[in-house]
């Protein structure tokens, strides 16, 4: 499978959990993120600049859906999107073992967006861009000494 064909797989399976009317088994979910941020890694490097674009709007795309999917849940339970990262963000709304495991993915994922950014950054600096003006070489002035 292509990693524009994961993305797409990880969106529609995302899609599918948020429509269901029973249970989101988040872990699975976002284990496939933190799978699919790993192949964004190795195959970033290895594209064309015209593909990492491709591939850029794809992970926006993703990131635009979870957002929107947000503010939908937050509005669908009542609470504000600050209400549902404090629950997110309290053990005590976990057991130890679904705490344990949300936490080593949420070190998981950041680790592997710093890892992707730096992939990116790195790849940017080898592509010459071209920033406002540029600055034209001085010559020495051509002085007649006088006598």
């Amino acid at each position: 499978m292509s990693i524009l064909e994961e993305i797409d797989h990880v969106m529609h399976d995302l899609q599918k959990s948020v429509d269901a009317k029973g249970n989101i088994n988040l872990a699975n979910l976002l284990a496939e993120v933190v799978t699919l941020f790993e192949h964004l890694k190795v195959e970033l490097p290895q594209r064309q600049q015209e593909d990492r674009a491709v591939l850029m709007n794809k992970i926006m795309q993703l990131h635009q859906f979870l957002q929107s999917e947000t503010r939908r849940l937050a509005a669908q339970t009542g609470i504000s999107e600050e209400q549902m990262l404090r629950f997110a963000e309290n053990p005590d709304n976990f057991s130890k073992d679904q705490w344990a495991l949300l936490e080593n993915i949420k070190r998981t994922m950041g680790a592997q967006t710093s890892d992707i950014k730096k992939v990116i950054q790195s790849s940017e600096k080898n592509i010459p861009v071209k920033r406002g003006r540029i600055a034209k070489k001085k010559r020495p002035a051509n002085r007649i000494a006088k006598a």
